[in-house]
């Protein structure tokens, strides 16, 4: 395969990418946000948003529930639908953006590399303690990295071990997760680990 194919394959990969539907549509709306105090003290508030272009109509529609309950923790939950015309569902989740001194990171799952569904049986399950620095997978184009499959809970803390638990909801559910010093919205618009 010539340097002019392999150029071009690439070039076609990532306009499909680009342009694909989820791309365009990652987009939150927010149709009505409703909060309220429980007896227990805790605040509860729910959403109703859809994701989808700006222009275009919605493609998945839900209610986004959180509960911060009067000991600190906090719970998300997302019920909803998709149109017909979703071919496959896209990567759905939520991002925190956190202080830079919380650079610890432990968790229990899929590790100590990146690990995702279709090559986590190359790593081992287990314990782990890292930092977010390490997270990083320098690929030579930045892209989708550093997700830990199966992961049953994780922490982000700073050197005092203050931070954030992160655990699935649920028995038997897992999670995916990843701590980097980088939104996922600046790894898609980088084309150079350096930069």
């Amino acid at each position: 395969e010539s340097q002019l194919q392999q150029v071009q394959y690439f070039v076609i990969v990532e306009a499909f990418f680009k342009t694909h539907l989820w791309f365009f549509a990652a987009f939150q709306k927010t149709f009505s946000v409703a909060t309220s105090v429980l007896e227990d003290g805790a605040v509860k508030i729910e959403a109703q948003i859809g994701f989808g272009a700006p222009s275009a109509p919605t493609l998945i529609r839900g209610t986004a529930t959180w509960l911060f309950a009067a000991d600190g923790s906090a719970n998300f939950y997302f019920e909803g639908n998709w149109r017909d015309k979703v071919d496959f569902l896209p990567k759905i989740g939520l991002e925190f953006k956190m202080p830079e001194a919380f650079e610890q990171v432990e968790y229990y799952g899929h590790g100590p590399f990146e690990a995702y569904v279709d090559r986590r049986r190359s790593s081992k399950v287990g314990h782990y303690v890292s930092t977010v620095t390490d997270q990083y997978e320098p690929y030579v184009m930045p892209q989708e990295s550093s997700s830990h499959y199966g992961t049953l809970w994780a922490s982000v803390a700073d050197e005092s071990g203050n931070g954030l638990l992160f655990a699935p909801y649920g028995e038997g559910s897992e999670l995916c997760f990843k701590a980097l010093h980088y939104t996922s919205e600046q790894i898609d618009k980088t084309a150079h680990s350096w930069e």
